[in-house]
C-alpha cells in the first residue's frame, strides 16, 4: 500500500496498538467519572503514585467514531512516568451526534475535569491540553474557542499550553468523505465552518502550541495540518513549536507513545518548559 492513503494508515494501526500496549504503564491510580447519561460521556482521571508535577488533558482519536479512553491510558505511559496527572475524556460519538453534540460534551465535562483538579488540590500546576487526530481537533476547538469557554464557567482562559498530534484542523483542505460530511455538514454550511478551527485564528489567545505531523498522513492531509500552523506562527512564532515528520504517517505523529526516541523527547522537553 502506498503511504498516504488511507488503506496504508488503516493497515498499520494494529501494528500501533500492538506495540504500544506493550508499555508497562507506571502503578497509578485511575477513576472513571461521568458527566452525562450516554455510555460515552465519561473521562478517566490516571493519578501516578509519585509527586505530581502537571496536568494532561488528552482526548483521544478514532475519527469522531471509535476509540475509548481505556485504550488510550497505554498512551499515557511517558507522562505517568514523569509525574503527571492525566485526564482521558472521551465523547458522543457520531452515530448519535454530529460536531454540535460533542461540542456540548466539550463545554460538559471542562469544569467537571477543574472541579477534579481542585478536589485533588492541583489547582497550581501547569495543564496542558492535547490530543490524536480526531481528539487532536476536539482539544483545538475546546483550547480557541472563548465563547463556549464562558458558556463552560471559565472568566479567564483555564489552558497553559495546547499539543496537537495528526490533527485535522483545517477542514476545508480535508478529503471530501463520508465521516466528515456527518460530522460538519456541508462545506459552505456555517457548522463546517464553525467546526473548523482554523477559522479561530488569528486569536487573542497566545499561549505555547506544540504540533507534530507527517507529509504522508493518509487520514489528515498535511496540506491541512500545515495550513493551521503556518496561521499560527504568523503571529505568534516564538509560542509555537511544530515539528514535521518527513515522509510520516498519521500514526507516525503519535509514535513517541511507544517509543523511547527523539520525538518522545522533544515533546516532554517541550512541556517541560510549561509554567
Amino acid at each position: 500500500m502506498w503511504k498516504g492513503t488511507i488503506m496504508h494508515e488503516l493497515r498499520n494501526i494494529p501494528n500501533f496498538w500492538r506495540r504500544v500496549t506493550q508499555n508497562k504503564v507506571p502503578d497509578h491510580h485511575a477513576e472513571k467519572i461521568r458527566f452525562g447519561e450516554d455510555m460515552f460521556q465519561y473521562f478517566l482521571f490516571l493519578k501516578p503514585k509519585t509527586p505530581i508535577k502537571k496536568i494532561i488533558i488528552y482526548y483521544h482519536g478514532g475519527g469522531w467514531i471509535f476509540g475509548r479512553p481505556e485504550m488510550f491510558a497505554y498512551s499515557a505511559t511517558p507522562f505517568l512516568e514523569k509525574g503527571y496527572a492525566v485526564f482521558l475524556p472521551t465523547h458522543r460519538r457520531l452515530a448519535t451526534v454530529d460536531f454540535k453534540g460533542m461540542r456540548e460534551d466539550l463545554t460538559t465535562a471542562a469544569p467537571l475535569i477543574f472541579n477534579k483538579i481542585k478536589e485533588e488540590g492541583l489547582s497550581d500546576l501547569p495543564i496542558i491540553l492535547g490530543g490524536m487526530s480526531s481528539g487532536a481537533h476536539l482539544a483545538s476547538h475546546l483550547f480557541y474557542d472563548e465563547v463556549e469557554l464562558k458558556k463552560a464557567g471559565f472568566e479567564e482562559h483555564p489552558f497553559d499550553a495546547l499539543m496537537l498530534f495528526g490533527a485535522p484542523l483545517n477542514l476545508a483542505k480535508m478529503s471530501r468523505t463520508f465521516v466528515l460530511r456527518k460530522l460538519a455538514g456541508k462545506r459552505r454550511g456555517d457548522l463546517f465552518k464553525y467546526a473548523s478551527t482554523f477559522n479561530f485564528l488569528p486569536s487573542k489567545i497566545r499561549k505555547p502550541v506544540f504540533g507534530i505531523h507527517g507529509t504522508k498522513d493518509g487520514l489528515a492531509r498535511f496540506k491541512n495540518n500545515i495550513s493551521f500552523f503556518e496561521k499560527l506562527k504568523s503571529y505568534q512564532a516564538e509560542l509555537t513549536k511544530y515539528v514535521v515528520l518527513e515522509k510520516g504517517t498519521h500514526m507516525d505523529a503519535v509514535s513517541w507513545a511507544h517509543t523511547d526516541g527523539r520525538l518522545r523527547h522533544q515533546l516532554l522537553d517541550w512541556i517541560e518548559t510549561i509554567r
